[in-house]
């Protein structure tokens, strides 16, 4: 991630990454993210900092989840 694609409230250390995920598993109207949450990334246990889903009408059609470790 570049400082630039960072959100506001995010952690700027290194290691912070961004990884989109598809809704179509989950309920209709469930964000199953946190920030208390945790996520494994390449074998080792991340803390989830910003997670949002992109809606297009009232359809989430993707979740970006920001994390950092």
């Amino acid at each position: 991630m570049t400082a630039e694609s960072i959100r506001p409230g995010s952690s700027s250390s290194q290691g912070n990454y961004r990884a989109i995920l598809s809704p179509t598993p989950f309920p209709a109207g469930f964000l199953p993210l946190r920030t208390t949450d945790k996520i494994l990334w390449n074998g080792q246990q991340r803390v989830i900092t910003f997670a949002w889903p992109l809606p297009i009408g009232t359809a989430p059609v993707r979740i970006e989840v920001d994390f950092t470790g």
